[in-house]
C-alpha cells in the first residue's frame, strides 16, 4: 500500500481554471522510484507521489502514428488540485519555457532509469491548451444544468440550420445541373429535328 504525500494546494483566484498537462510523448520502460510507468495508475502514481505536482481527477491517453509507422503514447493529465510547492514550479516552469522537462523524482532525487534503452528517459509536460471538460451530472447545481440545457439546445439549432443550409444548397446545385442537362438535350434534340 502506498503512502500518500500531504501536499497543500495553490490556492486559484476565483473563476480560474485549474490547469491541465499535456504529456506529448509517455516513453515505454520508463522506472520512476522501483516503478514502471506503463499504465494510466502508473502514470496517476508517478504525477501524485514521485513528482508530488497535485491530485489527479482523471488521465485521458490517446494513441498516436508516428511518421516511421512506429506508435506511441499521449497523455491528458487532468487535476482535482495542484500542489503550492511541486505544481506551482511546474506551472511557472511551462509558463516561462512552454514546457518542463524531468528526469528525475522529486520525492527521491533518484534519476529515472530505463529497461529498454540506454541514456537518462525523461517526461516533457506542456500545458493542455484544449482541455475536454468531463461533468459529472450528479455534482451540477440547477443552475449549472438549466445553463448546459441552453448551450446544448443552442449548440442543435445551429447545427439544424447547418444541416438545413446544406441541404438547401445542394438541392439547387443539383436543380441548375439538372437545368443545364434538360437544356443542352433541347438544344441537341432541334439540331437533329432541324437536319431532317
Amino acid at each position: 500500500m502506498t503512502t500518500m504525500t500531504a501536499m497543500t494546494p495553490i490556492q486559484f483566484e476565483e473563476g480560474k481554471v485549474i490547469p491541465s498537462l499535456y504529456l506529448q510523448m509517455w516513453p515505454e520502460g520508463v522506472i520512476v522510484d522501483g516503478h514502471t510507468i506503463d499504465t494510466k495508475e502508473d502514470l496517476q502514481w508517478f504525477v501524485e507521489e514521485a513528482m508530488q505536482y497535485g491530485l489527479v481527477s482523471r488521465i485521458d491517453i490517446k494513441k498516436n502514428r508516428a511518421r516511421n509507422g512506429s506508435t506511441y503514447r499521449s497523455a491528458f493529465i487532468h487535476f482535482h488540485m495542484i500542489s503550492e510547492e511541486q505544481g506551482r514550479f511546474l506551472i511557472q516552469a511551462i509558463d516561462h519555457k512552454g514546457e518542463h522537462k524531468v528526469d528525475g523524482s522529486n520525492k527521491t532525487d533518484e534519476p529515472f532509469q530505463n529497461k529498454k534503452y540506454s541514456g537518462t528517459p525523461y517526461f516533457v509536460f506542456r500545458e493542455n491548451i484544449n482541455p475536454v471538460r468531463v461533468e459529472n451530472d450528479d455534482e451540477m447545481s440547477l443552475e449549472q444544468a438549466v445553463e448546459r440545457c441552453k448551450r446544448l439546445e443552442e449548440s442543435l439549432r445551429v447545427k439544424e440550420q447547418e444541416v438545413q443550409d446544406f441541404i438547401f444548397r445542394e438541392r439547387r446545385r443539383m436543380q441548375e445541373k439538372i437545368d443545364a442537362y434538360h437544356n443542352q438535350l433541347c438544344e441537341m434534340s432541334k439540331t437533329i429535328y432541324s437536319q431532317y
